[in-house]
């Protein structure tokens, strides 16, 4: 089985509600961009050891 590993994504000016349910089981994401959508809640699916950060643009 090939293992891909993803650590960048982005989902910018996509008009999403909610963060993409998979993408909360991809552990090798480091930089994910969800600028400009409409997004206002984070799930409870969000593991304990995430380390948030808010990049200026």
């Amino acid at each position: 089985m090939l293992a891909v590993l993803i650590s960048d994504v982005d989902l910018s000016k996509n008009d999403l509600l909610r963060i993409p349910e998979p993408l909360y089981k991809v552990s090798s994401l480091k930089h994910l961009n969800l600028s400009d959508n409409q997004i206002s809640e984070l799930s409870l699916l969000i593991g304990n050891d995430l380390q948030l950060s808010r990049k200026k643009h």
